[in-house]
């Protein structure tokens, strides 16, 4: 009997005749295609015991296709699941040829696990029962949309638990036809072809289904999801762009320079002919900006930018204010001298008003190292500085005067990088009138496995080689790790390089997401930012103003020991001032340090930011920094830096105010 012989029939026969000869329908033709194809078979099986994707919103295949007469559904519902079977037993002889039916199909299948979950589909149709059909209700919506759904009996019937598990291979194999677009406009697939014509020519439950969900569903998501697909791809490109470009001279930025950098290495690795690496400096940039104004400081920029760009726009980057580069792949150093000349040609054609300077180095098979090359051309740009700039300086030129980094203590350093062994140590802030612990400064150190004088050795390294930022975020990590020992209501004072805030791995989300997982609440957490930074201090002052929008307290770090200090803070509202060693150490004989002392501490009343004055190892020191109005110290005197969080009240004897008295 076809499909669409069924029709309505009371209780009895709905329950005797539809679902015995639907199932039987279908499990008899399953068995004879999967006996005839075994590439049927697999699809067959496959579909037959998946028949509820949740993501493909399968309860609209049920709708249109398994509608349920509510009172049926409502009476088998209503029994428990041994009664479930036990009604259909005693209806229904079909069951038990249904039964042996399956032994036959299950003989066909190759895998225990296919086998177990065919059975398992089995069950859950004996579970669920009580099913009729026609094919006006199978293609009316509204008459459909009024029945019990075989979603919801779905849901409620026991025997279907295992079978849930099951489903998602039907799902593979949909979107594994999406994805090999196997699917024309209308949603026909190689799947619906084979239900549809595949299963002897005969329309079935699950042909009808499927046709009709993927004509209407799958064909109208498949359009949808190519239209996505193509604006996604539009706006990764454009994304990717961003991400990679300088939006003021539309050169390629930092990060394509990194990625340049390294892909240049593995083709002299591959090659073995050598590369270039040129760094390019626009010469008292700040002076054009001072008397020009920054307009045209930018204009001179874009026009430096397009000189490069005449070597070719694919090597040359702009990878801060004022630094660009070239990287030459597949070129000698001779090839790179004419290169660089003919970018000081053209920027002196342009008549732009400052000159440039160039470092230049050469990278070879014998030398690979990213790192080295940068450092190199590093090195000979600071020589052509020093030459009165505007000029071109090889480091062939000054390899014998210059020294260089230690082989071994790059390798140590990059240990530390990949270990990230770090130690972590505390030393107290006090409040110098009330006598009590303000906060904790979190200082660390590399292991003395690395073998660095201090820490300062390491981070002198992380610079020259780039990689400061990834030094500050192993020791960030490090900090948060102890943040639980901190007693309550105590300040974490961390240290961060300006540079690094530039970067992904400690951009203010990232910091922020770390210490609220590290248990502390954001404002008690102090991030000191040195004014010895080399970026231009606007694009500090952008990054610290983010950082203050998320929560953060800021401290300006070694205040007095730079030129930045001032600029910085008239610029930004600081929490807290720290006042660099030298400064007290210099205001205890000279008058003019004393000057800048009190100077220091008038502009941060006015800012309303704490000052707190560093290194005091001596009370002759406290008591200078106490004449002048300082409201918190830190030093030797006060207590050493700790790797165990002492216990506050221990800590009394060495309180301002006791050593005062």
């Amino acid at each position: 009997m076809r499909f669409s012989a069924l029709r309505p029939m009371k209780l009895p026969q709905q329950l005797g005749v539809g679902f015995g000869l639907m199932l039987l329908c279908m499990l008899m033709t399953l068995g004879a295609n999967l006996a005839a194809s075994s590439q049927q078979q697999a699809v067959t099986h496959r579909l037959m015991y998946h028949l509820y994707p949740a993501r493909w919103q399968a309860h609209e295949i049920v709708k249109l296709t398994l509608s349920i007469d509510d009172s049926v559904a409502r009476y088998v519902l209503s029994q428990s699941a041994g009664q479930q079977t036990q009604l259909l037993s005693t209806y229904h002889q079909e069951v038990q040829d249904l039964r042996v039916a399956m032994t036959l199909v299950t003989r066909l299948i190759d895998t225990a696990e296919q086998r177990t979950a065919l059975t398992n589909f089995t069950q859950s149709f004996f579970g669920v029962g009580g099913y009729y059909f026609s094919n006006q209700e199978v293609f009316n919506l509204k008459q459909a949309s009024q029945y019990v759904t075989a979603n919801q009996v779905y849901v409620s019937s026991p025997f279907l638990a295992t079978a849930r598990q099951d489903m998602q291979i039907y799902i593979d194999v949909v979107e594994h036809e999406i994805k090999q677009e196997e699917v024309n406009e209308n949603g026909i697939t190689r799947l619906v072809q084979f239900l549809n014509i595949g299963l002897g020519g005969s329309t079935t439950l699950f042909g009808i289904g499927i046709a009709l969900l993927f004509s209407r569903s799958i064909g109208r998501l498949y359009r949808q999801i190519e239209e996505k697909n193509a604006r996604l791809a539009e706006n990764n490109t454009h994304l990717q762009s961003l991400a990679t470009t300088d939006p003021l001279t539309g050169l390629s930025n930092h990060r394509a320079y990194q990625e340049a950098l390294q892909l240049t290495m593995k083709r002299v690795l591959q090659s073995g002919e050598p590369a270039a690496l040129a760094l390019v400096n626009v010469d008292e940039l700040k002076d054009v900006n001072d008397t020009q104004g920054h307009l045209y400081g930018d204009r001179v920029l874009v026009e430096l930018a397009g000189a490069l760009a005449s070597v070719g726009t694919e090597v040359a980057f702009r990878l801060s204010g004022d630094e660009f580069a070239l990287v030459l792949p597949a070129t000698s150093l001779s090839q790179a001298r004419v290169s660089c000349e003919q970018v000081r040609k053209e920027v002196a054609n342009r008549s732009l008003g400052p000159t440039i300077s160039i470092g230049l180095a050469i990278t070879t098979q014998e030398e690979h190292e990213v790192d080295l090359l940068r450092e190199q051309a590093d090195a000979a740009l600071r020589e052509a500085k020093k030459q009165g700039r505007n000029t071109l300086v090889s480091f062939d030129e000054i390899r014998a005067s210059t020294s260089m980094l230690a082989p071994a203590k790059v390798q140590a350093f990059r240990r530390l990088l990949a270990e990230q062994q770090v130690t972590v140590a505390f030393q107290p802030i006090w409040s110098m009138k009330q006598g009590t612990v303000l906060a904790f400064e979190a200082l660390t150190r590399p292991a003395p496995v690395y073998g660095f004088s201090g820490p300062q050795e390491a981070f002198d390294i992380a610079e020259k080689l780039g990689h400061a930022h990834e030094l500050d975020a192993i020791c960030v990590r490090a900090i948060l790790k102890r943040a639980h020992e901190l007693p309550e209501g105590v300040l974490l004072f961390l240290n961060l390089t300006p540079q690094s805030l530039a970067h992904d791995l400690l951009t203010g989300a990232v910091l922020l997401e770390a210490v609220i997982e590290a248990g502390l609440t954001v404002d008690r957490v102090v991030l000191e930012l040195t004014e010895r930074s080399t970026l231009p201090i606007a694009v500090v002052v952008q990054h610290a103003r983010e950082l203050q929008a998320l929560g953060f307290r800021l401290a300006l770090d070694d205040a007095g020991a730079g030129n930045a200090g001032l600029e910085m803070m008239s610029q930004l509202a600081v929490d807290f001032i720290k006042i660099d060693r030298a400064v007290v150490v210099n205001a205890m004989t000279d008058k003019a340090a004393q000057g800048v002392l009190a100077g220091i501490a008038a502009i941060a009343r006015e800012m309303e930011a704490l000052v707190i004055a560093e290194g005091i190892e001596n009370v002759e020191m406290l008591e200078l920094v106490d004449r002048h109005g300082l409201q918190a110290v830190q030093g030797y005197l006060l207590g050493r830096p700790n790797e165990t969080i002492p216990d506050l009240d221990s800590l009394q004897t060495l309180s301002p105010l006791a050593l005062a008295s």
